[in-house]
């Protein structure tokens, strides 16, 4: 959708600051508004919330980055990868760099995460009904 808004054929979108940030940065595409709870540092002083353009909280979404895994994945390996994924995703340099591209860090153990997807998968869906998405006529 990012390129298509890139090259005109589409007038709008939602995207990630580490996908577009680039393309803002360098005014090839303008920002309108966040979604989230919190403006985004970069853009704070000029760019709103949709909560503060007074849309409903059905707009109040982040996105997420995780580790997944195929589901019959034996349990040692999974603790192994959950704490080499902490490991990386908790360091000095890791956080520097998510917060250079906008990116809130934060770390969830696995059950938690999963919670995170499942909410997320269920607002996007209830979001989708609600403006009838999934509409095929």
């Amino acid at each position: 959708m990012l390129q298509d808004l890139l090259s005109g054929s589409f007038h709008g979108g939602f995207h990630g600051m580490p996908a577009s940030g680039e393309m803002i940065r360098a005014r090839r595409i303008r920002p309108l508004a966040t979604g989230g709870p919190e403006r985004v540092p970069s853009l704070a002083a000029e760019v709103p919330t949709l909560l503060e353009l007074g849309y409903s909280r059905r707009f109040d979404f982040t996105g997420f980055t995780g580790l997944f895994a195929p589901a019959r994945v034996p349990e040692p390996i999974l603790a192994r990868l959950a704490a080499a994924f902490r490991s990386v995703a908790t360091s000095p340099e890791m956080l520097r760099r998510l917060r250079a591209i906008d990116t809130a860090p934060g770390y969830e153990d696995p059950p938690t995460f999963r919670r995170s997807v499942i909410r997320t998968l269920r607002q996007w869906e209830e979001l989708a009904a609600s403006l009838d998405l999934y509409a095929t006529g």
